[in-house]
């Protein structure tokens, strides 16, 4: 695997996510859930067939993550969220930060917990 096709999947994985969010909470707007809201999901499902291939790449490349993929994916993520609101732009691009940090100790601790079990 190279460092540039790792680092795509963790893009690809968080984008599908990201994706499923939005449109969760669009559906959601109204308090209703409907069928037209089913339609609105479904146009996720190759996002999301392409997420769950790249996932089993995840674990290695989140260890395997150095400064500058990680910063990769942070540009990546403030390039897609360039808000008019520059203090919420701000308050997201921290919160991608730290996801993409605490996905790292995520996996450093199932890591552990299956060298405790051997």
């Amino acid at each position: 695997m190279s460092e540039e096709a790792g680092v795509a999947n963790v893009i690809i994985v968080m984008d599908a996510a990201i994706a499923i969010g939005v449109d969760i909470a669009d559906a959601l707007e109204d308090g209703k859930f409907g069928w037209a809201d089913t339609v609105g999901l479904a146009k996720n499902i190759p996002d999301v067939i392409g997420a769950a291939k790249a996932a089993k790449e995840l674990p290695d490349e989140l260890r395997d993550l150095d400064e500058a993929e990680k910063q990769e994916i942070l540009d990546h993520f403030s390039d897609r969220f360039d808000l008019p609101n520059d203090e919420l732009e701000e308050q997201l691009e921290r919160v991608f930060k730290v996801g993409v940090n605490l996905a790292r100790e995520v996996v450093d601790i199932i890591d552990l917990v299956k060298d405790f079990r051997d």
